[in-house]
């Protein structure tokens, strides 16, 4: 590094100056000034209400990641799991420092469980773990947890992203939002937490900003800041690479072109054909062009342009067929910023169906819900059978539901957190993900080497006990939420 670089410098002062006693450290001055400087980044960076479209990332835009939703402390996790009476298994290994307990408690903890650090550090852990789990189940929405962009919260219970704003919306609905909205506004605010959580959009830590401070000092702010692992942080890629949500909802080959007509809260342009001149390689295949429109209906596009639609997509598709082993390069190290692949098991959505119903898995039905339920407080999607499917709507409710749940139930039986990632392909609906080509040192470091095995065994047999084919094993497989597309792609 040398001194010339503006990022070095704040307010005239050298942010790496070195203490003239102690060399190892940085002077009193460049230490103050690091801390002015983060402090300025963040205000710069406040959350909002509303963002603008040039912060969503479409048409190939990647821009920051903001995500939307309601901040918490660690503190008020911990608060909910008490209040909420939420449990937790102990493995048999830990039970001693459990006083022999096989289930956690939480309302039978107290403060003075905090004095034993690594008993606070699992509870603060467990208790985040558990808080979102319940808010999934209450609001029956995939949430996950971002890491604001503040040192005055510690975790934001996320709807969206700006980069999956567009899927999750689709999967909650605008009838859905407001009793989503009224439901996390409440469980967010029924202790004592200060201030208000309400929600905005908040940029996020895992974005590179900062990236370029010293590396000293970044620690020290981490460490003062320390963020606990929740089942969540889940080093969501700091590209600002989407929180692999809930499936993708991939249109159909055919249907590729179509723009998106669902709703948003605010107007969004989604047509993929806006400002493309024929010139663009990328809207050409074997001598066809992509946009020609139907002589005769002049509404879409001619029947030669859809065949060559499909047939450059499953050449996408093929030119990024899954692996075994990625190469250094491909991982989101010294910068780089390569495109996305998560490591992991596919299903197809019926096998998730039927994995709830083997399992007997269960989740709570909302009061304005249940009559279409018959009533039930909680659905056991073993009750269940192919004719509920018949209604479209409880159809997608019961699938994209079974999945959430599914991934939840292998997450505890691995004693890990899985995710589900959006496989580039047409045969598979999802992925059960271990990690991604952004977090695997995070994710490998949490799994472990020793439990890896166990995971391994645990999900390679959890993925194939049902009549799911082709067989389903663990691989490196490019998401759908790259850059890649029949208009946007050459190769």
């Amino acid at each position: 590094m040398v001194t010339k670089q503006p990022e070095l410098w704040e307010d005239g002062q050298y942010l790496l100056e070195r203490d003239p006693v102690h060399r190892t450290r940085y002077s009193e001055a460049a230490m103050k000034a690091q801390e002015s400087k983060m402090l300025r980044l963040i205000a710069n960076r406040a959350p909002q209400k509303d963002i603008g479209v040039s912060e969503l990332a479409i048409n190939g835009e990647t821009p920051p990641l903001w995500r939307f939703g309601f901040p918490f402390k660690d503190e008020y996790a911990l608060e909910y799991a008490r209040r909420h009476s939420l449990k937790i298994e102990i493995v048999e290994a830990d039970r001693e420092a459990f006083d022999g307990r096989e289930v956690l408690d939480f309302s039978e903890t107290d403060d003075t469980w905090m004095e034993d650090e690594e008993i606070a550090s699992f509870l603060i852990c467990a208790s985040r773990s558990l808080m979102m789990e319940d808010l999934r189940r209450r609001c029956g929405l995939l949430l996950e947890v971002g890491r604001p962009f503040t040192f005055e919260w510690d975790g934001l219970v996320s709807l969206w992203s700006n980069y999956d704003i567009r899927e999750q919306f689709r999967l909650c609905g605008r009838s859905k939002y407001d009793k989503v909205i009224k439901i996390l506004e409440e469980a967010m605010n029924e202790g004592k937490q200060y201030p208000d959580s309400f929600c905005e959009w908040w940029f996020d830590w895992n974005n590179d900003v900062a990236s370029r401070a010293p590396l000293a000092f970044l620690l020290r702010l981490l460490i003062f800041n320390y963020r606990v692992f929740s089942g969540s942080n889940e080093a969501q890629e700091s590209r600002g690479e989407p929180p692999a949500t809930s499936h993708q909802l991939r249109p159909s080959v055919a249907k590729q072109h179509l723009p998106s007509t669902i709703e948003l809260p605010f107007n969004l342009p989604l047509s993929p054909a806006s400002a493309m001149s024929v010139k663009n390689p990328a809207l050409w295949e074997n001598g066809q062009y992509l946009m020609e429109g139907d002589p005769v209906t002049k509404n879409g596009f001619s029947e030669a342009a859809l065949k060559a639609q499909a047939s450059k997509m499953l050449r996408l598709m093929r030119n990024r067929a899954p692996r075994r082993d990625l190469r250094r390069s491909e991982l989101a190290l010294n910068g780089r910023k390569p495109p996305l692949w998560r490591f992991g098991f596919p299903f197809k959505r019926q096998y998730a169906l039927e994995y709830a119903r083997r399992h007997a898995l269960t989740i709570k039905i909302a009061e304005a819900d249940k009559d279409a339920f018959d009533g039930r407080d909680v659905l056991d999607f073993s009750e269940t059978d192919d004719t509920w499917l018949e209604d479209k709507e409880l159809a997608v409710f019961l699938k994209s539901t079974s999945e959430m749940l599914m991934v939840e139930d292998l997450s505890r039986k691995c004693g890990f957190k899985l995710r589900i990632g959006s496989p580039f392909t047409y045969d598979w609906d999802g992925l059960v993900a271990l990690w991604s080509n952004y977090d695997i040192v995070e994710k490998v470091k949490e799994c472990g080497r020793h439990n890896y095995d166990k995971v391994e065994t645990i999900l390679t047999e959890a993925m194939n006990e049902g009549k799911q084919h082709p067989d389903s094993f663990g691989e490196w497989w490019f998401d759908w939420n790259n850059e890649v597309g029949v208009f946007m792609s050459v190769n």
